[in-house]
């Protein structure tokens, strides 16, 4: 049986995370272990995970950000895979025993995504129900590229040998350290997105790191800087299958930045990745981010 530890970094998110923590324990499928690293919450987070002393192992720290969360978690992980939760987030029943079968299926893949629906309330999952694992499976994740798969980082399931492999996930407190972590999974042998069944309920919650345009930018600006340096795995017979995956992650953020009135970080990007998008194909984008840019400044304040 593969056995999984389950890993679920947490801020200031009490109440739900107790809520996460029931959907881990509803699970068809035992984990091996469950790891909640707390990043130096002050809402009573500590206090209340008592009701869970015997089943949790916590790990207390002081606040530095959700990335050096998920690699304090995974320092001491025992299970062959680790399973990345955010404390927000919920599990269907039926998640870990669809992980497993899909890693047995495909031979131990070093990468799994979880597909996941959006919600806010937990109401809104109810309709959602459990189908025949099925996947979608590549020699490597950068093999995927022309599919545009995405998923968070909460939402992943690694080998914990490749994880350590590649020194876990980025500390700063910056965006897109999800998609900064599968490139630098990129030539790892296996990857498989979950295509059947629904894995992951998450949830859409105002003033998160996610909705922080400004760190996504900053973020996306990393991958460009990095990939330039030449610091993803795969050499240059892997270049178009890299840029592309970040081209396409750069796009839907140059659009959303512009129509936010945010130019200047966005136009930067946009420059930066102007001849990727050009080899792709990508006309329309670029022809039309300029146009929404004067767009939004002729705009009155």
């Amino acid at each position: 049986m593969i056995s999984f530890s389950i890993i679920i970094p947490t801020y200031n998110r009490k109440h739900y995370l107790l809520e996460c923590l029931e959907t881990v324990f509803a699970q068809s499928y035992a984990p091996h272990e469950v790891i909640v690293v707390d990043d130096g919450s002050t809402d009573g987070t500590i206090e209340a995970l008592q009701k869970f002393e015997d089943r949790i192992h916590v790990i207390r720290q002081a606040n530095a950000g959700p990335g050096a969360a998920r690699n304090r978690g995974a320092m001491g992980a025992k299970g062959e895979y680790l399973a990345f939760l955010d404390s927000d987030d919920l599990w269907f029943p039926w998640a870990l025993a669809s992980f497993a079968k899909l890693i047995e299926r495909h031979q131990n893949p070093a990468l799994v995504f979880g597909r996941f629906v959006d919600f806010r309330d937990a109401c809104e999952l109810t309709e959602i129900g459990c189908e025949d694992p099925s996947g979608a499976s590549y020699p490597d994740f950068l093999s995927s590229h022309a599919e545009g798969h995405f998923c968070g980082a909460g939402m992943m399931i690694v080998e914990r040998t490749a994880f350590q492999q590649v020194c876990g996930f980025e500390e700063d407190r910056l965006n897109a350290e999800d998609h900064d972590f599968a490139l630098t999974l990129g030539t790892q042998k296996g990857f498989v997105q979950v295509q059947e069944p629904v894995t992951v309920g998450h949830r859409l919650v105002v003033g998160s790191e996610m909705t922080d345009l400004g760190k996504t930018l900053r973020g996306l600006a990393r991958l460009v800087s990095k990939e330039k340096a030449g610091r993803y795995p795969g050499g240059s017979s892997r270049k178009a299958a890299r840029r592309s995956i970040i081209a396409r992650h750069v796009r839907s953020a140059v659009i959303g930045a512009m129509r936010s009135g945010m130019i200047t970080d966005a136009w930067h990007l946009y420059c930066e990745t102007f001849a990727w998008n050009l080899r792709f194909g990508r006309g329309a984008y670029l022809a039309a981010a300029p146009l929404l840019a004067a767009k939004r400044k002729m705009m009155p304040n």
